[in-house]
């Protein structure tokens, strides 16, 4: 079993939450932001059709971040006017986002430089490279656009920038990168390569040619929504964010009084070997991934209250998926097995999709109640649910039981599979673990400081939403 602590997590997704606690609170209130694509990305109208043609997609959107995923503060990291021109979004993001999760560990970056801490960070599409490396742009290359666009860079450049010592690894198995990194993490972590991790993912959507390989290919929606358990299920919407977590072992995390958010017990990986194509699921496979886990936590298939499978709105991909879960934890239950997919809020977000239903899992956690899964229509008629012994979430029910899995798959056929536990019961005595207005009591003077004026500012702003009361 294995017993690796999650003591913090921060995230950017559709939506605009600022930290996962309000993020949560929309997937409550059952929101969904898929929407068009922004110009400032690329122009709809020049690729879009209403039927397949060549270097066209039948695509109407996607669940996109604010349109200025440029805006970034460098100063805050260090980082050369020259040298952050050439910046990769989803390095940005990783950055900003690393740092934030850090702080909601109650974690200084800055007194992490040269200890052994890991970083493990799931890549897949490489838009902002194509932008650099594209015929046009040729006359632009410089010293600094290789190490910008890379997607070795999204976990070297957190490495570099906090001076961390500890392995360094981009993870790309498509859909599954971020559980892959994370799975890659827990291993060291219960190895002893590292004694601290930084799991996370990132997806940005900047050029036109990945959805329109992808429409090509039969896997996207129409209208660029995850419908995932849905009769209305046509394909995946893309997505995109960016999300991190910070891992430690239990045992020192109870020694240093960190507040254990949740304990990773479980975690495999596997692959589907050879099926009839090689973007095809495995059921079998499948299955046998998450039975190994299982097994290996030595819980009862009742133990699990949730999956958060990985729930992507393709009818037969849903349909196999639904089939392995069923078999491993829904037959036989006294009662049917809630699942759902945080795809049908906030998109498909390719390597940042697992790390973000590890953050929704940590929200039915901490609130023990489930939000309900988004279904468009009625439930997809190729799934027996009764007969599997499932069902879909619904609104604010309560968490039947005290651990969630969280379900992953590539389209190259990479599995993942993670069972979540509740933190010990006596985490959390170190400065972040309760609000700050019940450790701070009465009037306190809190000095604060940032490398720039709008770091202070935001950073104030972070500050302000932690504490209960309000820091005025």
């Amino acid at each position: 079993m294995s017993r690796v602590a999650i003591i913090g997590a921060q995230g950017r997704f559709p939506g605009g939450a600022p930290e996962p606690e309000a993020f949560f609170q929309q997937l409550m209130a059952g929101a969904c932001w898929a929407g068009p694509v922004p110009p400032e990305r690329w122009s709809a109208a020049r690729f879009q059709a209403t039927e397949k043609a060549a270097g066209k997609m039948v695509v109407e959107g996607g669940s996109f971040l604010d349109p200025d995923v440029q805006g970034f503060d460098p100063d805050v990291f260090g980082l050369a006017p020259e040298e952050t021109a050439c910046l990769d979004p989803q390095q940005r993001l990783l950055l900003e986002v690393a740092w934030e999760a850090l702080e909601r560990a109650a974690l200084d970056p800055a007194a992490l430089a040269g200890r052994p801490v890991g970083v493990y960070v799931g890549g897949f599409t490489t838009d902002h490279l194509l932008n650099q490396f594209a015929a046009p742009a040729r006359g632009g290359l410089g010293r600094f656009s290789a190490v910008g666009s890379t997607l070795t860079m999204l976990a070297n450049r957190l490495s570099h920038v906090f001076d961390l010592r500890g392995p360094s690894l981009t993870v790309d198995t498509a859909c599954a990168s971020s559980l892959s990194a994370l799975a890659l993490a827990v291993r060291d972590l219960e190895a002893g390569a590292c004694s601290l991790a930084l799991v996370g993912g990132a997806s940005v959507m900047l050029r036109p040619e990945y959805p329109l390989a992808m429409a090509a290919a039969g896997l996207l929606a129409r209208d660029g929504r995850c419908k995932p358990f849905s009769v209305r299920a046509d394909g995946y919407g893309r997505g995109e964010g960016a999300a991190v977590l910070v891992l430690k072992p239990v045992a020192q995390a109870s020694a240093d009084g960190d507040r254990v958010w949740a304990v990773i017990e479980g975690v495999g990986q596997g692959h589907g070997g050879r099926t009839a194509g090689i973007a095809l699921p495995h059921g079998a496979a499948q299955q046998e991934v998450m039975a190994r886990v299982l097994a290996a936590t030595g819980l009862d298939p009742s133990d699990i209250g949730y999956v958060e499978a990985h729930g992507t709105g393709t009818e037969r991909g849903d349909a196999v998926e639904a089939a392995a879960i069923g078999a491993v934890y829904g037959r036989g239950r006294a009662s049917a097995l809630p699942i759902g997919s945080v795809k049908a809020n906030i998109g498909h977000l390719e390597a940042a999709a697992g790390v973000a239903g590890v953050i929704k899992a940590l929200g039915i956690l901490q609130a023990r109640c489930l939000p309900p899964h988004r279904l468009e229509g009625a439930p997809s008629p190729a799934i027996p649910f009764a007969a599997l012994g499932l069902r879909l979430a619904r609104a604010g029910e309560p968490l039947g039981a005290s651990r969630v899995a969280v379900n992953a798959f590539g389209y190259g056929g990479s599995l993942v599979h993670v069972i979540l536990g509740p933190g010990p019961p006596d985490s959390g005595t170190a400065l972040g673990a309760a609000p700050l207005g019940e450790v701070l009591a009465g009037e306190v003077l809190v000095p604060l400081g940032a490398p720039s004026a709008p770091a202070l500012a935001e950073g104030c702003e972070r500050l302000a939403r932690a504490s209960t009361p309000p820091i005025r």
